[in-house]
């Protein structure tokens, strides 16, 4: 009985987890610069794109909005 109760838990919360990482991407892909490239992963999003280490060390505005999007 724990074990199916512990099974469907982990299945809500696999799916709780799919459906908010699809929103931040969605978000992302609506407010980040062209050039940036969002990729949902199993573990989170990824974001790429030429020179992207660099953009984000020099881009304020670039941390700021990335950060907004994850709350």
């Amino acid at each position: 009985m724990f074990e199916r109760l512990t099974e469907h838990a982990g299945d809500i919360a696999e799916r709780r987890a799919q459906s908010r990482r699809d929103e931040v991407a969605e978000r992302l892909r609506q407010t980040l610069p062209r050039g940036i490239e969002v990729d949902v992963e199993n573990e989170g999003v990824r974001l790429g794109g030429r020179m992207l280490a660099r953009r984000f060390g020099l881009d304020a505005g670039l941390r700021w909005l990335i950060g907004e999007q994850l709350r």
